[in-house]
């Protein structure tokens, strides 16, 4: 038994129904992106990329170097938990893309505050 081929109407439904379907797609994403965009707040540092833990690093230590108060420093590297050390040497060896020749400076005195060692020292 043969199938008879798809007549025009059909395939004009089929049109229609997938024009249909990326114009709901397109709206539902224009929509999830400008006007109800996904916000994150309080996210821990511990739940960010190794990037942007090595830019939250040297952001904590360019922070110690302006108030030098060590236990707000140890407080925001304690967020890290055990990939504090990481991320400063990571700043110290120019292996942060992201970050400034201040930043360095700041993690290496941060680094020795802390009493913290990178692996190779």
């Amino acid at each position: 038994m043969a199938r008879e081929p798809m007549s025009k109407r059909t395939w004009q439904q089929a049109g229609v129904l997938t024009l249909v379907l990326f114009v709901g797609l397109g709206i539902g994403l224009g929509a999830s992106l400008l006007i109800w965009p996904v916000t994150c707040v309080d996210a821990s540092p511990i739940d960010l990329t190794d990037g942007a833990e090595c830019r939250w690093a040297e952001v904590a230590a360019i922070a110690y170097g302006y108030d030098l108060d060590l236990a707000k420093a140890r407080a925001r590297m304690r967020l890290l938990r055990d990939e504090a050390d990481d991320a400063l040497c990571a700043v110290i060896s120019g292996k942060c893309p992201s970050c400034t020749a201040d930043g360095v400076l700041a993690s290496q005195v941060l680094l020795e505050s802390l009493a913290l060692t990178c692996g190779g020292d």
